[in-house]
Parts: structure tokens; C-alpha cells; sequence
């Protein structure tokens, strides 16, 4: 199979470069061919038809609203649609191996359950197989996708798997690529914000031509954009250092006081990055002796408004904030091609051609901590007295405190030379080749199309860090017979490998470790990735015979996909070099064989005369899979269209729809990891929790030979114990019940204005998730009836205490959504409005407000409820968004307005004001606009600013959910096309 995807990318290869020659060689001067087209493909569908609405809503964002933005990709255009939740972008704290990501995530339900295509094709994903993914699934990452070539993109909501397979449960995002394109253009925008940094730059390049008298095109496109990078220092709200600390006025549950308040400049009382002594290695604060100053002498500390541990008001701890990225920086090289060629009338040759270079960096993060908040390896450090790179000062501190040891506790930026930064680099390539046509068969004309699509996706993700075992030689030091001060394992001639060429560091104060012993104790932690896909379709529709109204239209199909994944870790990273737990390789494939069809059947049109049925449509799909590994599914849907009278059309869908198992929650090699948890059988939580969790217990402490009154404090649920996780081959598909009911409203007595208004529900059954330590306990002891599969994956010794546990990935949860979208769009006819009346060209006025109103978004991991959480009017999932654009274009000109409105949130459903004294997020608006200019019909220019009013997010966002990070910020652009 790897020599034929090779031969059919070559193919591919070869047929643009032919039409790319072929036009050099033939090419005749002529105007680009503009055609009318009176049968269209809708997304949602595969049927050729008139009318572009569908018995599912779709919206559509073109490449001229992406320019008059002012957006840099694709992602950014999709990010900013009111139906989107929590998308993975590069904003924000991330994940290692998202670093600079854009998944897009339609109504929260999880970017693994949003289907992302081009051209209606499967685009390779770029979610690597690794452990320490979020969302584990086939995400795109749309970075990888050139916007130069780009017509449009269609989103369709709620559904899409019987047209285009697994992962389309909340909805299908379809990039469409221009299909001819004749010329050349330039197009080059810089950006910078009102602060002076966040600068951004995006050129494109695009030049094709039509050939053979217009029977074909081919295109070709480059495009680099880069972004810098911002931290939450950069920024007054998130440098503000909020956090919720406990309120030492509390008393109780029940006293009408919270038990958690708002502080400002949080830091962590027990370390800096110079040094705290302790007296024992606890965060006791009456156990500190001082502070190292940056000389590494020992000064008196200042702890702040002490709350509890890790939270303190000012003082000298550490700022959590100084490390914490706001927004990764993001490089992107992008060369696409498109073409086609007219092999007859009737029959064509397409091909497209992408290869992508994604590279980013988070700027900071989190590095090698010792402290006394942590145990294990992240301890605070035991230091004797007499160690030599204490300064005399500090010696004589020591001896009149009467102390001979004390433990450090110390965050050691100075230990990895970039920071701790978090590294991505991303390649993506990918060919696809096709034919295309139509023929004549008993009285009818009938439409064909093959493609054949082979793509791959491969980079890395790295961090820097240290050697923990290095680490360790090289905090013993002493002094030698030269009064030099050495490691200790080299005087005593140690012969680990890991102690030659040791480097002692010094860690008392600031700049004391050398360049010598960062090199010594340095280690990349690097994973590498590679994702391949082959996908084949062939398709075959057209009309099958004439209804009253109609002719009944359909599409039948066959489609064989298989994907592959290999997720490598370097020797540091396998053998678990630092601190973290080793990381083991993974690799898997699978392949699905896939038939499905489609019809639509007008039942009456406006021709019948009919009172109260103008025009009545029926449409369905069905789709069948055959999974390697996951086995035998389906996926349908039904839906239809009916208009009372012209202006009014009602249209609803039921739907089933699932997403297959990734290859990561089906390949993850079971390794040994540590973990910790809430026991509801402890002492302290048996009362709590479901009707059920006593007697479980109860039954669960007898059948160890325990009395059922057995009073067990667990050791787990307070330190970390070993625990087993690992992929589930047997896992088998999410599925959803997805129904969708709405109309569409086009008022005769108001020209130019349409309304529409969709209402969603969608079930998730079976949902794969991460069963952790605790929802394994919760799930066995909260249920009513507990599970022998689950509970067996507990294992307690003859003392009821937890000795092991097989977490992992299983069929278990459930997501229940429920969403209204609505949609007005209003082209104004100005010429008609009585004070324009009489001027031969008043321009044109266009508005279009979209709404969501998300009513219900709960998840239960257990699947069984009692672990409900309800995230509907939470930050990033608030319960009304909407934005709100207005667009006057006459002569030359073009002016926006685009104001975009986020409900006021809350940080938490579960939270009361006994829990909190502050429980909501503040309502959000963001007004942007721009102009556009065209001095002739080669040279245009546009300047906008976006955040015109330098609206900083609620206090408490931070950089989650919909709101603007970056403050007022000024674009520019220019396009130059001959």
C-alpha cells in the first residue's frame, strides 16, 4: 500500500505539473471563463441541485469577508463564529503536544467530533497518538490549510456522517478551494497591536492560467504568515495574578460566607526563583528561615497575606503568571496547486497539491521546580551546611540559627538555558488526483466522479529540560584536595556514565549556574509523529425518474480509507530520563470500507396550487462502514423541506451519526503511571456522593473480610500510587441521535431579507473516555447497579486500600447538547429608502446578525449521570452569543462594522455564593472595523482595526473561551493582481 500511495502522489504530481506546461506551451490570451452553474453541490451533500438550501444549516464564510477581516487563516474566520465553543488554538496555556494548534471545536461537544474536509475530501489529521493529548481523534489542524486558494468555507451543524463518514457528530467544516484561477496576484498584510507587540504578517503569491482555449487551469500558490508571541505579563488582566484563595472568615458550609475568595497578585508563599530555606520539608511557613538573595546571601522572607499553601497575597513567592503563555508563536509556509484539464466534453482530470510547514513555539512554561508543596523528585532539596558554594554570610546565618541542614525550595529557571519553552514543527503533504463526468443513459443524464487522496502529516513536539539523575551527582558537591569544588561522585571515582564530565551547580541566589553545568544536566525531550492516509471514493448520481414534482435525484457511493499513525519518543523521553513518567511508543492502523447513498424527492412544487403545501421535499442518506477494529456501523439521516408559501420554508432532520475510536485510545501501550484520587469509601466521603456509595462500600469491605462499619482513610487519595493505562482495542464507536428543526423566512413584502432560525439536539451515546483512577471509583461506587467490567479494574488489598488500577479508554459516557441558531440577513435596498430615493447609484448596504443561544451542554464520564457536569453558561460555553456586521460598499469603497457580543458566564455551575465570593464573568463586546479601497481593478487596499474600543476579556477569562487577547489592534493590507 506505501508504494502505491508514493505512485499516486507522483501521479498527482505529474498531472498539475503536465497542465502547468501544457498552458506555458498553448496558452492564448483570453479573459478567465465565468460560467453559469445551475446545478450545485451543497456541504451536508453530495447531490447536484438548484437551490443551495438543505434540510440542514449551513453557513458559509467567503475569502473576501476572510481579507475584510483582517484574518491571518482559516482558523481564525471559523474561531469567531458564535456556534464555536473552546476551540484548540495557539492562545492560552497548552498542552505539549498542541503547541500551536487550530482544531476547531463546533458547539463544545470536542474538536475529535467536528470533521474538517476540503473539497468534500478527508484532509490528513495532525493530532498525534500521544499520551498527553487532550482530545485524542483525527483533528486538522487548519494551519496546514493555504488561504490564498480558498472560495469559501461551508460549516454544516449537527450532523454529516452518513454523507462523510466517522467524526461528524456536531458538524462538518468543508474548506472549498477556488476551481480555476487566471493571473497573478499578490497579496501581503502586517499587523501590530495597540501595545506595540503581537506583530503578524501574512504573503501570498498566487499565479495560473488557462490553456487549450479554457479546457483546463492549474494554479499554483505560496503563502507564509507568522505571528509573535505574547506571555501574561504582556497584558495588564492577565498580569494582574488572580486566583481564588480560602477565605479565612469561613466557618462553614452554611454561614452565608464563602469558603474561597478573590486575591490579586497570587503567588506561591513556598519558593522563588532564588531560594526559600526551610527548616523540614513541608510548606510550613513558621519552618522558614529566609530567603536567598540573588547574591546567595540569606535575607529575612516576606511570605505576604498568607491563605493556605501555594496561595499568598504579594509577598517574595512565585508568580505562576510570569510563566504562563498567552499566545504561541506560530510560523506557516503553505505551497498548494490546483488544475484541471477537460480530457473531452464530457469527462475531466482534476488534481490538487498542498505541502505544509506548521512551526511554533510557546514562549514560556513551567520548569524543574523543587519545593515543599511537591514530594519524589520535585522535593524540596536537603543542603548541608557545609556545602561550598554557600557564602560565608550564609554559613554564619546558619551557625547562629543552630541549623546543619535545611531543604531548599526553589524554582530552577536557571537549569534549562531556553526557559522551558515547548517546541512544534509540523510537515504535511498531500495529493489528490481525479476524474470527472457525465453520460447519457436511458433518457436520463447521470453524473461520475473517482479521487484518489494520499496525504501525510509527520513533525515533533520538544521541550528542553534536564537529566534527573545528572541532577542528582551534580548537587553533591564538595571540595577536593585543590580546595576545587567538584562532584562528589567524581572524587569518589564513581564509574556511571552519568557521572563523567559531572558539573556541581550552585543554586543558592541567582546566575550561579554555569553555562558548564547547564550543558551537563540538558536533555531534549522530544517526541516525533507521523499520521498517513489514503482515501479512495467513487461516486455515481443523477436523476432516476420523474415524481410530479420533480425528477427524484440521487448519489450512491463507495469510499475505502485506511489511516496509520507512529508516535516516537527519543531516549529521554522512552526511558523517563527527567521527571516525568517514561513515554512508549505507539503505532496502528485501521482501514474502513464504506458504501452509502442519498436521494431527494420533491413531492410537490409550486406548480400543484396547493393551499398550504407551495413546494414539499424529502431527503435521505445512508451510509455503511466496515472498520477493522471497530467493527460493522451506520450512519443515516432524514430530513425534508416544506413550504406553506413562497416566503416560508420549514426544514427538519433526524439523524444517526458516530465517530470511530482513535488510533491512540485504541493503540496506547499500557505502561505504568502515578496517580491519585477521590476514594468514596473513604471515611470522609462515604456519606457523600449517590444513594448507592454506602451500601457498595459496605458490600465491597465485607467481601475483603472486613466489617461492613470497617472505617478505611485511603492512602490514594492523598499520594500518588502506581497505576497501569493503555489503549482498549475493543473500544467500540461514539454514536449520536442528532435532530435538527428550523425555517427559513424571505419576506416578498421586505426585499432582501432572509431569516432563519435552526434549533439542534444532539445525544452522544457511548462516548470514549479517559477512565481515570477516581472515575473508575465514583463510577463502581456511586452506581446502582456497579459494573463488573469497572470494578475489576480496582484492585484492593486485604486492607481496603487501592494497590493498582487499570485506567484507560472506554465506551462509557454520554454528552446530551441542545442549541438554537438564528440568522438575519439583510441586503438593504437603499434605493428604495425615501431620502436616497432619485441618486442613480445610492451603493450597496448590507446586515447579517447571527445568534447562539446554547441551552444544554452535560457530560457524564461514568455514563451513568451522578458525575453530571453541566457546562452550558460557563466560561467559553456561554448560553447567548452573537455578532452583529454591517457592510456599505459604493463605487471603489467598502466600509465594515463587526461587533461581537459574549453573555456573561459563570466560572462554574456547581458554585454558590457559600463557594465563592465572586461566581460570574461579565458580559463581553468587541466592535471591529475596516475599509477597503480598489484604485483600479489591479491594485486594492484595506485597513481595519479590530478591538476598536481595547475591550480587555472579564476579569477571571484570562485567555479562555471567545475574547480578544491582544487589545486594539491595526491591519493592513494590500493585493496587487495582473
Amino acid at each position: 500500500m506505501t508504494g502505491w500511495c508514493l505512485k499516486s502522489g507522483l501521479l498527482a504530481s505529474s498531472i498539475l505539473g503536465a497542465l502547468a506546461i501544457a498552458g506555458g506551451a498553448r496558452a492564448q490570451a483570453a479573459d478567465q471563463a465565468v460560467s453559469t452553474v445551475d446545478e450545485i453541490v451543497v456541504t451536508g451533500s453530495r447531490i447536484r441541485r438548484v437551490e443551495v438550501e438543505s434540510n440542514l444549516p449551513v453557513g458559509v464564510i467567503t475569502a473576501e469577508q476572510m481579507d475584510r477581516r483582517g484574518y491571518l487563516n482559516v482558523a481564525d474566520a471559523i474561531n469567531d463564529l458564535p456556534t464555536v465553543g473552546m476551540s484548540d488554538t495557539p492562545k492560552g496555556d497548552q498542552d505539549s503536544s498542541s503547541v500551536g494548534r487550530n482544531y476547531v471545536n463546533l458547539f463544545g461537544l470536542g474538536s475529535q467530533r467536528t470533521l474538517t474536509l476540503v473539497n468534500g475530501r478527508r484532509m490528513v489529521g495532525a493530532n498525534p497518538a500521544s499520551a498527553a493529548v487532550l482530545n485524542p481523534g483525527g483533528q486538522v489542524d487548519l494551519n496546514t490549510i493555504p488561504s490564498a486558494l480558498i472560495a469559501r468555507v461551508e460549516t454544516i451543524q449537527g450532523g454529516g456522517a452518513s454523507v462523510y463518514g466517522s467524526d461528524a457528530i456536531a458538524g462538518v467544516v468543508n474548506v472549498i478551494l477556488k476551481d480555476d484561477f487566471e493571473g497573478l496576484r499578490f497579496d501581503v498584510q502586517a499587523g501590530i497591536s495597540d501595545y506595540g507587540d503581537a506583530f503578524t504578517n501574512r504573503v501570498q503569491i498566487t499565479a495560473g492560467r488557462n490553456f487549450h482555449d479554457g479546457r483546463g487551469n492549474a494554479a499554483v500558490s505560496y503563502e507564509h504568515s507568522e505571528n509573535d508571541s505574547l506571555v501574561y505579563p504582556d497584558r495588564w488582566f492577565t498580569n494582574l495574578g488572580l486566583g481564588s484563595a480560602s477565605n479565612p472568615a469561613n466557618t462553614g458550609p452554611n454561614d452565608g460566607i464563602p469558603a474561597n475568595i478573590r486575591i490579586f497578585d497570587h503567588r506561591m508563599p513556598e519558593f522563588n526563583s532564588s531560594g526559600v530555606l526551610f527548616r523540614i520539608p513541608a510548606p510550613v511557613q513558621s519552618m522558614v528561615l529566609g530567603q536567598f538573595n540573588a547574591n546567595g546571601d540569606i535575607v529575612p522572607y516576606d511570605k505576604g497575606t498568607y491563605y493556605n499553601f501555594a496561595y499568598a497575597k504579594g509577598g517574595d513567592g512565585y508568580r505562576i503568571a510570569d510563566v504562563t503563555s498567552l499566545m504561541s508563536e506560530v510560523k506557516r509556509d503553505i505551497f498548494s496547486g490546483i488544475g484541471h484539464y477537460d480530457l473531452t466534453d464530457r469527462i475531466k482530470v482534476t488534481g490538487e497539491l498542498l505541502y505544509s510547514k506548521v512551526e511554533a513555539v510557546e514562549p514560556v512554561n513551567q520548569g524543574v521546580f523543587n519545593t515543599t508543596l511537591q514530594t519524589g523528585a520535585n522535593a524540596a532539596i536537603p543542603v548541608s551546611a557545609t556545602n561550598p558554594f554557600l557564602s560565608d554570610q550564609a554559613r554564619s546565618v546558619l551557625a547562629g540559627a543552630g541549623v546543619t541542614r535545611f531543604f531548599l525550595s526553589r524554582a530552577n529557571e536557571d537549569l534549562v538555558a531556553d526557559g522551558a519553552t515547548a517546541r512544534s514543527s509540523g510537515e504535511t503533504a498531500r495529493a489528490v488526483v481525479g476524474l470527472e463526468g457525465d453520460f447519457d443513459a436511458l433518457g436520463r443524464n447521470f453524473f461520475w466522479n473517482v479521487s484518489a487522496n494520499v496525504a501525510r502529516s509527520e513533525g515533533y513536539f520538544s521541550a528542553a529540560g534536564i537529566n534527573e539523575k545528572r541532577f542528582r551527582y551534580a548537587l553533591d558537591a564538595t571540595r577536593d584536595g585543590s580546595n576545587k569544588i567538584v562532584c562528589a561522585a567524581n572524587l569518589a571515582g564513581s564509574t556511571d556514565p552519568d557521572a563523567a564530565g559531572c558539573v556541581p551547580i550552585h543554586l543558592f541566589g541567582s546566575g550561579g549556574v554555569s553555562d558548564e553545568a547547564r550543558a551537563y544536566l540538558a536533555e531534549e525531550y522530544r517526541q516525533d509523529f507521523e499520521m498517513r492516509q489514503t482515501d479512495i471514493l467513487a461516486n455515481l448520481g443523477g436523476d432516476l425518474f420523474q415524481l410530479p414534482a420533480g425528477p427524484l435525484s440521487f448519489v450512491v457511493g463507495l469510499e475505502y480509507r485506511k489511516e496509520e499513525s507512529t508516535f516516537t519518543p527519543n531516549e529521554a523521553s522512552r526511558l523517563g530520563l527527567g521527571r516525568g513518567e517514561p513515554i512508549a511508543p505507539v503505532s496502528g492502523e485501521f482501514d474502513t470500507r464504506e458504501v452509502y447513498g442519498e436521494f431527494l424527492a420533491p413531492l410537490v412544487s409550486p406548480d400543484f396550487n396547493l393551499p398550504l403545501v407551495h413546494r414539499l421535499e424529502l431527503e435521505g442518506s445512508y451510509r455503511f462502514v466496515d472498520h477493522s477494529l471497530s467493527g460493522k456501523d451506520e450512519a443515516w439521516s432524514i430530513g425534508g423541506r416544506w413550504s406553506p408559501v413562497a416566503d416560508l420554508t420549514f426544514r427538519a432532520s433526524q439523524s444517526r451519526t458516530f465517530r470511530a475510536p482513535a488510533l491512540l485510545e485504541l493503540f496506547l501501550p499500557r505502561s505504568t503511571v502515578s496517580a491519585a484520587g477521590l476514594d468514596p469509601c473513604d471515611i470522609r466521603n462515604i456519606g457523600a456522593g449517590s444513594a448507592n456509595r454506602m451500601t457498595n462500600c459496605q458490600a465491597m469491605f465485607t467481601s475483603l473480610g472486613l466489617p461492613a462499619n470497617y472505617e478505611l482513610t485511603s492512602i490514594a487519595q492523598n499520594v500518588e500510587i502506581p497505576v497501569s493505562l493503555g489503549g482498549n482495542q475493543n473500544l467500540k464507536n461514539e454514536v449520536a441521535d442528532s435532530t435538527t428543526v428550523g425555517l427559513i423566512y424571505e419576506p416578498s413584502f421586505i426585499p432582501g431579507l432572509t431569516l432563519t432560525a435552526d434549533w439542534m439536539k444532539v445525544d452522544i451515546e457511548d462516548a470514549i473516555v479517559n477512565f481515570d483512577l477516581e472515575a473508575i471509583m465514583l463510577t463502581c461506587y456511586d452506581a446502582a447497579t456497579p459494573s463488573a467490567d469497572i470494578c475489576g479494574r480496582l484492585e484492593r488489598g486485604n486492607d481496603a486500600q487501592i494497590v493498582n488500577a487499570q485506567t484507560g479508554y472506554v465506551n462509557a459516557g454520554y454528552t446530551n447538547f441542545e442549541g438554537v441558531s438564528y440568522v438575519a440577513n439583510y441586503n438593504v435596498p437603499l434605493e428604495s429608502v425615501f431620502f436616497l430615493k432619485g441618486l442613480s447609484d445610492p451603493g450597496q448596504l448590507n446586515l447579517n446578525l447571527s445568534v447562539f443561544n446554547l441551552r444544554k451542554l452535560e457530560t457524564s464520564v461514568s455514563g451513568l449521570g451522578f458525575d453530571l457536569n453541566k457546562d452550558a453558561g460557563e466560561i467559553g460555553l456561554p448560553e447567548w452569543q452573537w455578532r452583529l456586521g454591517a457592510r456599505y460598499a459604493h463605487g471603489a469603497w467598502g466600509f465594515n462594522w463587526n461587533t461581537t457580543f459574549i453573555d456573561e458566564s459563570v466560572f462554574d455551575n456547581a458554585y454558590t455564593s457559600e463557594t465563592r465570593d465572586y461566581l460570574t464573568v461579565d458580559s463581553y463586546y468587541r466592535h471591529d472595523i475596516s475599509v477597503q479601497y480598489e484604485f483600479n481593478d489591479r491594485y486594492a487596499a484595506r485597513v481595519g482595526v479590530n478591538n476598536l474600543l481595547n475591550e480587555a476579556p472579564p476579569l477571571g477569562a484570562g485567555a479562555s473561551g471567545g475574547y480578544d487577547v491582544l487589545g486594539r489592534y491595526f491591519f493592513m493590507g494590500l493585493t496587487a493582481q495582473f
